[in-house]
């Protein structure tokens, strides 16, 4: 087997159906812009709670749910919210405009994966803050402290798991289309 090389398997793509999904996926995008902006909002009411309890209480726990819930969760919408406008746009439907399109949006929905790989370390970080929070003396342990934090870890590592996973996926997506799309320009 030295010295040969192997050829990897390369699947042609069927440009109507990805054009299709392409559709599907743009209606998929305007509805979670809609209900990203509901949740963010949603967040930040909650937010506002923790802080105020925080401040009544001057209790730990609240306030650093409140600023995860202040800073990171907007920080994120945002994020989101620009990549996604950003596949929104897709004007040449044209076999190679639709590849041009699919490698644009692999790539926004990679910048998005790597946002969410973020946002479980973060909540990583929250836990192991929160237990400090403890050790400390300045979170009580009156609150469901283990079940909180078996939740948050298990969000946590799934979230970057499942990114993981989903890049990977990904640049495979990519590489095909960026193969299928050298295949559709014409020779010069």
């Amino acid at each position: 087997m030295a010295g040969q090389s192997v050829e990897h398997s390369f699947v042609m793509i069927d440009v109507d159906t990805l054009r299709e999904q392409l559709l599907r996926a743009r209606r998929r995008t305007m509805a979670a812009l809609i209900i990203e902006a509901v949740v963010t909002a949603a967040g930040m009411v909650v937010g506002a709670g923790c802080a105020y309890i925080a401040w009544q209480w001057h209790d730990l726990f609240f306030a650093v749910a409140a600023l995860v819930l202040l800073l990171v969760c907007p920080a994120g919408a945002v994020a989101f919210y620009r990549l996604r406008r950003r596949s929104l746009e897709w004007s040449d439907r044209t076999s190679e405009g639709t590849l041009r399109y699919a490698l644009m949006r692999l790539r926004l929905a990679s910048s998005m994966l790597r946002v969410q790989c973020v946002g479980g370390g973060i909540l990583l970080l929250l836990v192991a803050l929160v237990w400090v929070g403890v050790l400390a003396g300045q979170v009580s342990r009156f609150y469901p402290l283990r079940t909180i934090s078996v939740l948050w870890t298990s969000a946590a590592i799934a979230t970057i798991l499942w990114s993981m996973w989903r890049l990977r996926r990904n640049q495979q997506e990519y590489v095909s289309c960026e193969r299928q799309l050298a295949l559709e320009k014409p020779s010069s």
